[in-house]
């Protein structure tokens, strides 16, 4: 929940900031991808923090959906237009994928070490 409020935020400050636009909407005073920033970027993240628990292999793992969302997955939503770059590169996404997970991953685990200790 915490990492889809974090990307919806930053998508709606990118859109603010015209740093990129998203031409076809499915809701006209929504300007942001909502399917992708709800359920695809937090699942993917999700099966990291499943399968890669210690923080060297999250870390490595992050880098690499980093790079496939940046190079891979952002080109095929601009390509069929639904996406659109303004002032921004995709290089510029890179570390702001792994930053996020990092943040969420940091935080999750304070609440889970208080967790532990209140019981």
């Amino acid at each position: 929940m915490y990492l889809s409020i974090l990307v919806i935020y930053l998508d709606d400050i990118g859109s603010e900031l015209n740093l990129w636009n998203y031409p076809i909407k499915l809701i006209n005073i929504v300007p942001r991808l909502n399917p992708v920033d709800i359920s695809v970027i937090p699942v993917m993240h999700m099966l990291i923090y499943q399968y890669f628990s210690k923080w060297k292999p999250f870390i490595l793992a992050n880098i690499l959906i980093s790079l496939f969302n940046s190079y891979i997955a952002e080109p095929i939503f601009v390509k069929i237009n639904i996406y659109e770059l303004t002032n921004w590169k995709y290089t510029y996404s890179v570390p702001i994928y792994i930053l996020k997970a990092i943040v969420i991953k940091y935080f999750l685990e304070k609440v889970l070490l208080m967790s532990k200790r209140n019981r």
